[in-house]
């Protein structure tokens, strides 16, 4: 029954359910996993880390929104908790009899339902950024399946927090890029502006491109109101004075950060935000031959890892699973041309295989007489 429906659209169609199967199944499973035991945690304990911010920031968004000076950045990153008072209140019947939700569950609940959401619409979106690439439709499968197992992806899954989110706006905002849909990139500059400031690195994107600077430029014009509007509501409308810039803290967190980044544990964070899709991606990258926007855009890993280190954070693998519309597509060729060597020794191996059973099956001459 195709409903009057054209052949392309069935197909995309078949891919979406595809891609609901698989990667939803992932995205469901970490998200109830992390709302659980997180729930559970906050009965005995407080939110820990940014996620205390972003719960106060949803059950209290009024006192933000007055202004004071003890505003700190991350108060400024509203959408996500805003986002989170759209979805609507479960039944009762949707949890056990025994559990009781209060203001501070139901908070926990709503923001596990946006982060999964978003979770699993970053999912599609690297299926679609492979394809772009134009790698076969099981590959970008793969490397979708592969973005929601990325460690911090499924960490913050399910959880407070806005990165979930965060991740789906670059990566729209790098595939808007890629197709040259401005419309989409000025809609994730103005919104993504406030899910987390560092949305404007997609700037450094849009200079990596091989196209003429007349075009990047063009491109990188587009995001600029949405860099307005956040200076201008951060400094003029809603101003705080734990700027981390002008209050001089950044100078000890940065020399803190650098030296952390080569400790073992540092190391440790840098190869948590890539996993082991560092080792096909590099591959990649040596053997050459790979699309030019990919070669060019995987010079943001190591400028992701010097932001990060001017932030005073050492929390590498968060800030790296940004380099996911580059990173994923890469290390999908090198497994692609993995396969195809391992298809390939196969096949060279394959004369001396059959050569060596019709050997053992063959009989002497004298084993046939005195058989």
């Amino acid at each position: 029954m195709s409903f009057g429906l054209s052949h392309e659209i069935r197909g995309r169609l078949f891919e979406f359910l595809l891609l609901l199967v698989v990667c939803g199944s992932i995205t469901f499973s970490t998200a109830y996993i992390n709302f659980q035991w997180f729930a559970r945690d906050l009965e005995t304990a407080t939110a820990p880390g940014d996620t205390a911010g972003y719960l106060s920031a949803y059950l209290a968004p009024e006192d933000i929104l007055r202004g004071g000076s003890s505003l700190a950045f991350r108060d400024y990153r509203l959408a996500v908790p805003l986002l989170a008072h759209l979805v609507p209140e479960p039944p009762e019947a949707a949890f056990r009899s025994a559990r009781r939700i209060d203001t501070l569950g139901l908070a926990v609940f709503k923001f596990a339902v946006v982060t999964a959401l978003f979770n699993f619409a970053a999912s599609v979106l690297t299926y679609a950024i492979c394809r772009w690439f134009q790698l076969p439709r099981l590959l970008s499968l793969l490397g979708s399946v592969l973005y929601s197992a990325l460690t911090f992806v499924a960490a913050v899954n399910g959880i407070p927090h806005v990165d979930s989110v965060f991740f789906f706006a670059f990566g729209l905002g790098a595939y808007a890029l890629l197709t040259r849909s401005y419309g989409v990139l000025l809609l994730t500059a103005l919104v993504g502006t406030f899910v987390k400031e560092a949305i404007f690195l997609l700037g450094f994107l849009a200079l990596l491109l091989p196209d003429e600077m007349r075009t990047r430029l063009r491109l990188i014009a587009v995001m600029i109101p949405g860099a307005l509007v956040y200076v201008a509501v951060r400094y003029i409308i809603l101003p705080g004075d734990r700027d981390y810039f002008a209050s001089g803290t950044f100078v000890p967190l940065i020399g803190l950060a650098f030296h952390n980044l080569w400790t073992l544990n540092g190391l440790e964070w840098v190869f948590m935000g890539l996993d082991f899709l560092w080792l096909p991606l590099l591959w990649t990258l040596l053997r050459g031959g790979a699309d030019r926007v990919l070669v060019r855009w995987s010079l943001v890993i190591p400028v992701l890892i010097g932001v990060t280190i001017l932030g005073g954070s050492d929390h590498f693998a968060r800030s790296l699973v940004l380099a996911y519309p580059t990173a994923i597509p890469l290390a999908m060729l090198g497994i692609q041309a993995l396969l195809d060597r391992i298809e390939s020794l196969q096949t060279e191996s394959a004369p001396s295989t059959v050569q060596l059973e019709r050997s053992s099956l063959r009989v002497a001459p004298d084993e046939l007489l005195h058989s």
